[in-house]
């Protein structure tokens, strides 16, 4: 049953990724950017291919919105299923797998926000190490949290006193750190998806 509901989500985390690919190739070829003749300002966003050109702004942002929710809770359902797989040799490269996406996750906000906060231009060399430093603190507390509690989650089940109370404790201890793990790659896809839009001039 477990195997079963580990390839269900690997299998619904690549029709979404399959969905997006579609969409940003679909975006790609309805830029009005693609019309050499096309000039861009502040107001025009939006394609020019006529079976398309009654899709408003809106519409874009938010599938953006609902493709970045999907994809997000997909993915962190994907890493959550591997965390509990059980020890066997690779096992150490599900927790740098997990640690990387979270690294990303949280690395690509952060460096756009010091980007935009720096006027759009280059970045100092103290934000730079700062976001970096945060970022792999934030991603060593995380994975360091929940590999600890895979690691006596075990050990509890074996014991008969506070191991019940233990247990649920655990569980929803770790479940709030999932939220903020999927909370992360939501928004870290919500700025590249949107970034995309604004990139193709789909919306302004």
């Amino acid at each position: 049953m477990e195997q079963r509901v580990q390839r269900l989500s690997l299998v619904s985390f690549g029709g979404l990724v399959l969905v997006s690919a579609g969409l940003a190739v679909l975006i790609h070829r309805a830029s009005p950017l693609r019309d050499p003749s096309f000039d861009v300002n502040s107001a025009n966003a939006g394609t020019l291919v006529p079976w398309l050109q009654w899709v408003p702004e809106t519409t874009w942002l938010w599938t953006s919105f609902a493709l970045a929710v999907l994809l997000a809770v997909s993915l962190t359902w994907v890493l959550r299923q591997w965390s509990h797989a059980p020890a066997q040799p690779g096992h150490t490269v599900r927790w740098v797998a997990i640690a990387a996406v979270l690294f990303l996750a949280l690395g690509f906000p952060g460096y756009t926000v010091a980007y935009s906060s720096s006027g759009y231009g280059s970045i100092s060399t103290v934000k730079l190490a700062a976001a970096i430093v945060r970022t792999a603190l934030l991603t060593i507390h995380f994975t360091g949290m929940i590999w600890f509690w895979q690691r006596i989650k075990t050990a509890l089940a074996q014991d008969s006193g506070l191991a019940p109370a233990l247990q649920r404790w655990g569980q929803l201890y770790t479940s709030v750190y999932w939220a903020g793990f999927a909370a992360s790659l939501f928004i870290a896809l919500r700025f590249l998806f949107v970034g995309y839009l604004l990139n193709q001039h789909m919306v302004d």
